[in-house]
């Protein structure tokens, strides 16, 4: 049974192994979005099932090259962040129109019954990274909200704006007696994927988007590692209005980098220096 792997060269985990790593590995109090490889099957079979789904290429970031469906009166209104909506009246039609969008690897994925900010995809961005020691550290967590009409929350692709959860997090919940407790429980949820994810690969930042309901059930959406390509942004946090806490972030990276170069120079000068005596010795041999 296939457990969820790394991609070797770029050192990350697309979105369909992440979710059979995670299927597999369960994490308590965290809802998964029902998601599988996109094909004509599998559409059909959504569209019976949701009102809305998601598609996405298993390898994009930051929002890109992301469909959504929903049914509306019968029809269906396919959108993605770059083009007008397009009216269809039957899923044939949608496989017509899209299956030429996504020749690589592809996922289709409900979209989870979670809460919006005036109409607004919305979802909560948390950071961890690791300190000096290699523990996991919490350094932090914001409110991402989507642009005026977009259908994902990434606020690059969609023009939309970060806000600190306390502004935004008690209004979108049947009780604001709710938010510590989502506040919590994401730090937990948090830590136990950072666990998870360090049985696959020895990442050095994790970034988390979850989505909530009203009643405070968190749905993952993404999990975001460092890769040979980048790593989860700093930048939205320096988009708060109080910017100490990316300036936290951008200082516990910096001394962890530090401290990794003064550790490989060590190793190095050790190296160097056995080598040096182990040349003395054989020359002594002579």
């Amino acid at each position: 049974m296939e457990n969820g792997h790394l991609d070797e060269q770029r050192k990350f985990i697309d979105k369909w192994q992440m979710h059979i790593l995670l299927s597999r590995r369960t994490v308590p109090d965290l809802h998964l979005p029902h998601t599988a490889l996109w094909s004509k099957e599998a559409l059909h079979s959504f569209c019976e099932d949701y009102r809305c789904l998601y598609i996405k290429p298993t390898d994009t970031w930051g929002g890109q090259a992301i469909a959504r469906i929903q049914q509306v009166q019968g029809h269906w209104i396919v959108k993605s962040p770059s083009d007008e909506p397009i009216l269809l009246s039957s899923v044939e039609e949608i496989w017509n129109v899209l299956n030429p969008r996504y020749q690589t690897k592809t996922i289709i994925q409900q979209c989870a019954p979670v809460a919006s900010w005036m109409g607004r995809p919305l979802d909560i961005r948390a950071l961890l990274q690791r300190d000096e020691s290699d523990r996991w550290i919490w350094s932090g967590m914001l409110v991402r909200i989507g642009g005026e009409n977009s259908v994902v929350s990434n606020v690059q692709v969609s023009f939309g704006n970060v806000q600190p959860p306390n502004q935004i997090l008690p209004h979108i919940l049947k009780s604001r007696a709710l938010y510590p407790q989502v506040v919590e429980k994401i730090q937990t949820i948090s830590y136990a994927l950072c666990s998870k994810l360090d049985e696959i690969h020895f990442f050095e930042e994790v970034g988390i988007d979850y989505g909530v309901g009203g009643n405070g059930d968190l749905w993952l959406f993404e999990v975001n590692t460092n890769d040979a390509l980048g790593g989860p942004s700093h930048e939205l946090f320096a988009q708060l209005q109080d910017r100490r806490l990316y300036d936290e972030i951008e200082a516990r990276w910096r001394s962890r980098q530090m401290n990794v170069a003064r550790e490989l120079w060590k190793d190095l000068f050790h190296s160097a220096e056995a080598d040096n005596t182990s040349d003395a010795s054989s020359l002594g041999d002579l």
